[in-house]
């Protein structure tokens, strides 16, 4: 994961590889979407969200903020929760546990 955004996110895996190099074999057929064959449907009921443009400043907390949802013996200690912001999309919330359950 570059350096960036885990800084961040402030959230980050033990296991990452040193290196990495994006190849073919994962890639989902038709992405990158250059031809514009593919059009997102998540307004669609069940459609899934394939092909759709999401953004980290939409109001949304992450799902690697709910601790729950990460498992803390792949993570970094002091990197398992997604740093979530306000709506403003600046100001951070504190996510060091410091309320009820971790439920910030």
């Amino acid at each position: 994961c570059p350096k960036q955004l885990v800084e961040l996110t402030q959230i980050q895996r033990l296991d990452e590889p040193e290196g990495y190099t994006a190849t073919d074999k994962w890639r989902t057929t038709g992405f990158p979407n250059f031809d514009g064959a593919h059009k997102c449907q998540a307004q669609e009921p069940g459609a899934g969200v394939d092909f759709c443009l999401t953004r980290m400043m939409d109001c949304r907390k992450p799902s690697g903020a709910f601790t729950d949802n990460v498992r803390p013996e792949l993570m970094v200690p002091g990197r398992k929760v997604v740093q979530t912001c306000t709506a403003d999309g600046y100001t951070r919330i504190d996510v060091t546990c410091g309320c009820s359950g971790c439920y910030c």
